[in-house]
C-alpha cells in the first residue's frame, strides 16, 4: 500500500507539472527554423509570383489569418517561399525573403505578446501605438509585434535595429 500510494502521488505530481508546463516559446523555435532555413536544413519550394504564395498561405489556414506581407525591394529582398510549420497545436504561415541583402523570414500567426519570449526586449513606438520585442540567439535576431490578433516575428541575421527599422 504504501508503494501504491507513493506512485499515485508522483503521477498527481507528474500531471501537475505537466499542465502548467509553459507552452512552446515560438520566438526561439522561429531563430532555429531560420537557422535551419540558412543551411539548406529546410528545402524550400520557390514561388515566382508572391500573390499567390501569399494566397497558397491563407489557404493553408482555412484563411483564417494572412501573411503579414512586407515590401522589401528596396533592400532587393523578395518573397521567394513560404510553408505551414506546426508549432505546438498552432499553425504558423512562414515567409522567407531572400535576394541581395541578408535574409529575412516571417512567422505569422495568431497570438498575443505574451508570445514574446520572456528574455525579450519592449520598445513602445509611440508613433504606432504598438510594442515591438527583441531577442536574439547565436547571432540571430527576431522582432516580434501584434496587429490586431495576428503576431508578426521577423528573423534574421540583421542588427535589431534594422529589423526594427523594417
Amino acid at each position: 500500500r504504501p508503494a501504491f500510494a507513493f506512485t499515485l502521488l508522483l503521477l498527481g505530481i507528474a500531471t501537475i507539472l505537466y499542465v502548467r508546463a509553459p507552452q512552446q516559446d515560438v520566438g526561439m523555435i522561429a531563430i532555429e527554423t531560420h537557422r535551419n532555413l540558412l543551411s539548406g536544413k529546410t528545402a524550400l519550394v520557390r514561388y515566382d509570383d508572391a500573390n499567390r504564395l501569399r494566397q497558397e498561405l491563407s489557404r493553408a489556414v482555412g484563411d483564417r489569418f494572412a501573411p503579414i506581407a512586407f515590401d522589401l525591394s528596396m533592400m532587393k529582398l523578395f518573397p521567394v517561399s513560404g510553408f505551414v510549420q506546426k508549432i505546438g497545436d498552432r499553425e504558423v504561415l512562414v515567409t522567407v525573403y531572400q535576394g541581395g541583402g541578408p535574409a529575412i523570414t516571417c512567422f505569422t500567426f495568431l497570438g498575443t505578446e505574451s508570445d514574446a519570449p520572456g528574455s525579450a526586449e519592449r520598445f513602445y513606438d509611440a508613433d504606432m501605438k504598438l510594442n515591438f520585442y527583441t531577442f536574439s540567439q547565436h547571432g540571430i535576431n527576431g522582432v516580434l509585434h501584434k496587429e490586431g490578433n495576428v503576431i508578426c516575428i521577423l528573423v534574421s541575421k540583421m542588427a535589431p535595429a534594422d529589423i526594427l527599422a523594417l
